[in-house]
């Protein structure tokens, strides 16, 4: 992984979490990281909030132009 600012991290069934100015980044169990969907989605997304709700569910706060 690139050297980038982190503004939120939450640990979400197993994985690491990490929101940056640039997007969401997820390591799995082996710290390696992993891409999806989601962090597809949110690339060059500032990610400013990462939490874990009473149901399971993950919230991510963000700010961009156009996701």
């Amino acid at each position: 992984m690139e050297s980038e600012v982190v503004n939120a991290s939450c640990l979400h069934n197993g994985c690491l979490y990490i929101g940056t100015n640039n997007g969401l980044r997820i390591l799995d169990q082996n710290e390696k990281p992993v891409e999806d969907e989601l962090t597809e989605h949110l690339d060059g997304a500032r990610i400013r909030c990462i939490k874990e709700g009473v149901d399971g569910d993950i919230w991510i706060s963000t700010f961009a132009k156009e996701i």
